[in-house]
């Protein structure tokens, strides 16, 4: 006996839907690039559930919510900010790294005695821009291989 979950199935049809618009974007972008004409697969905008589904990166949504907190965070406020202004977790072994990272540009400071992190050098603009989907970031193969999954 063969049995299927339809709510699986339409997930699955959902998400190959995505993939092939994405695939036709970067098909698009690099035809641009090269002057190439584009041939029958001409890439279309991507549909309304891709675009709905569209995130800013972590960098953008910790360094908005630290930057709209007007003081400084610590990891567990700015990780529950987050979902408060995104609806988006990020996990705690997420954002510590990234923290560190972010240190060395010094697009946040770390107040060792408090535990807290305030906001940096960044570019404000943006980083908006990104959080409003204005700015496209490429993820490459393995990021969109795990978006996909």
């Amino acid at each position: 006996m063969v049995t299927f979950d339809l709510d699986d199935l339409y997930r699955q049809r959902d998400e190959a839907a995505e993939l092939v618009d994405r695939l036709n974007g970067a098909i698009g972008v690099a035809e641009r690039m090269l002057g190439i004409a584009p041939g029958d697969g001409a890439a279309r905008p991507p549909s309304a559930a891709t675009a709905a589904k569209r995130r800013p990166t972590h960098r953008a949504m910790l360094l908005t919510v630290l930057g709209e907190a007007g003081g400084p965070l610590g990891v567990r406020s700015m990780i529950d900010a987050v979902k408060v202004r995104f609806d988006e977790t990020i996990p705690r072994t997420s954002v510590s790294p990234l923290l560190r990272k972010l240190a060395a540009k010094d697009e946040v400071a770390h107040d060792r005695d408090s535990g807290s992190w305030t906001l940096g050098r960044v570019d404000r603009a943006s980083v908006e821009k990104e959080v409003r989907g204005e700015v496209v970031r490429f993820r490459g193969p393995k990021t969109a291989k795990r978006e996909v999954a």
